[in-house]
């Protein structure tokens, strides 16, 4: 049991990231194989694109909207930290939440086809990791103040319900397609077959805890759905985990589904070019290692131990204490401790809009920029959050595109974002980061034992923190063009 529980932390921290999103310039770069992940009708400027294996596409974001050294922590002349619990509570809304997602592109081919080379085809796989959890303002209230701070709670009573745990772990097969409908219109569409590994999700959650404020008796009421899959197996000894057979973990799996990414752009004017889509779109049916466990009566009241009849007792004291406590333990156990239930279910993609418009500047000598701006929602309820982007990118021929933007999540927090696509012979290197803070880190140490401490360095402000990099190759010269036409030039 401990290790399957070490094994589930240790993949929530290292790659834990179904919430898409992506750097808001992805789609701003000619050169770029990779910003068929903003829009399927986009496609860059060289014939053939080549992603190197476990090296052509990373993505990483982390962030949480309570933890912020220099205002959640006060650091004495020592070095030591204690948790400053008003800083949080005033950060924070309804919950504390935290975000890591990560994906990881195993590998990436795209060619132009047609006679007149102007359709892009593209086939890739990625490797996805989405990672939230989000702890209620009351229960970080319980924890700092105890039960008995009555009048920190509304009616006396800590609403649980905001509690929620997200992970899911899958893998997408994409096969991408973007073609010219006309001078001025392109259209494209990803379609995508989805192989999961590990999933978990709070279904449902209506968990209260009241505190009788003369008595101090506990009620508890509400009722709680978790969902999982691929999990069961690693947390209990007497079950065989999909893990262990490496094999079947990456290939033999009942876990399939399928999505879709669709895409438009337009140039409405000869400078000016707009682009729409909409990304993963889908779902997952979940079939393989499930364990589902519902709480529909969570009702409980707890009025604390009586130990009348044992507490002068000292020859039977710890025995009898022992028994009482065992009794508690045991009516929670059967009142708490759900069956497993192993039926299937499905799980939809929380999907996102993307918006973007670009304008072109008149070319001076061997120089070029657009400035943009980009506009992401997503289109369900859940971590997804509105993230809006406002930049310019400029080129030097079609070895260099360089990129600084500014970035907001919810329309606040701005911060600086920046990227690079650089070109050298037939290898391309790109990084891109949003909501990077210069120089705003701060560093934290945490006390080990009387004789050691570990320290490490955690973003001042750490809202959320993007970032796109890897590597292509390049092969076949630049494609030709006839320059951009805009749906006034039909007229």
């Amino acid at each position: 049991m401990r290790k399957g529980i070490d094994i589930l932390v240790f993949c929530c921290l290292l790659s834990s990231a179904c919430y898409s999103q992506i750097s808001s310039s992805l789609g701003f770069f000619e050169n770029l194989p990779q910003k068929v992940y903003a829009n399927p009708a986009l496609a860059p400027t060289q014939k053939i694109n080549v992603g190197l294996p476990l090296l052509s596409g990373t993505f990483v974001e982390h962030g949480n909207n309570w933890f912020d050294p220099n205002k959640t922590l006060t650091i004495d002349e020592n070095g030591t930290a204690t948790i400053n619990t008003e800083a949080i509570l005033d950060k924070i809304d309804e919950s504390a939440q935290v975000r890591q997602r990560q994906y990881n592109e195993l590998f990436h081919v795209g060619v132009f086809i047609g006679e007149k080379m102007n359709s892009y085809l593209h086939l890739r796989a990625t490797e996805r990791v989405n990672f939230g959890f989000a702890i209620p303002e009351d229960m970080i209230k319980l924890a700092f103040y105890g039960n008995a701070a009555t009048e920190k709670f509304d009616a006396s009573t800590a609403d649980f319900s905001s509690l929620n745990l997200s992970l899911i772990h899958y893998r997408e097969y994409s096969l991408g397609f973007g073609t010219q409908i006309n001078d001025w219109l392109r259209a494209g569409v990803t379609v995508k077959y989805l192989y999961g590994m590990e999933h978990v999700e709070t279904e449902m959650n209506q968990l209260k805890l009241r505190t009788d404020p003369v008595t101090y008796d506990l009620s508890s009421s509400g009722s709680l759905d978790l969902r999982t899959s691929g999990i069961y197996g690693l947390l209990e000894d007497d079950a065989e985990s999909n893990q262990e057979n490496i094999s079947n973990y990456l290939f033999g799996m009942n876990n399939s589904g399928l999505g879709f990414d669709l895409g438009v752009t337009a140039q409405l004017f000869d400078n000016l070019e707009v682009q729409v889509s909409a990304l993963d779109i889908g779902w997952i049916n979940w079939r393989s290692d499930i364990a589902t466990y519902s709480i529909d009566d969570a009702s409980y009241l707890y009025s604390g131990l009586d130990l009348t009849d044992i507490l002068f007792d000292e020859e039977n004291f710890d025995e009898n204490f022992e028994s009482e406590l065992d009794s508690i333990v045991d009516e929670l156990e059967s009142r708490f401790v759900p069956d497993r239930e192993t039926e299937s279910y499905s799980t939809s993609l929380n999907g996102v809009m993307r918006y973007g418009a670009a304008y072109d500047f008149e070319e001076f000598i061997n120089l070029k920029g657009s400035a943009w701006l980009s506009f992401t929602h997503g289109l369900e309820t859940g971590f997804s959050e509105n993230l809006l982007g406002i930049g310019y990118t400029h080129r030097v021929g079609n070895w260099l595109e360089a990129n600084i933007n500014l970035n907001g999540r919810n329309m606040r927090s701005f911060a600086l974002g920046a990227g690079l696509v650089l070109k050298g012979g037939p290898v391309q290197f790109y990084f891109l980061v949003n909501n990077y803070r210069i120089g705003e880190y701060t560093s934290v140490t945490v006390e080990q034992d009387a004789n050691s401490n570990s320290r490490f360095f955690y973003p001042s402000n750490p809202s959320s923190l993007i970032a796109n990099f890897g590597l292509n190759f390049i092969v076949g010269e630049k494609r030709e063009t006839s320059g951009p036409r805009s749906f006034m030039d039909d007229e």
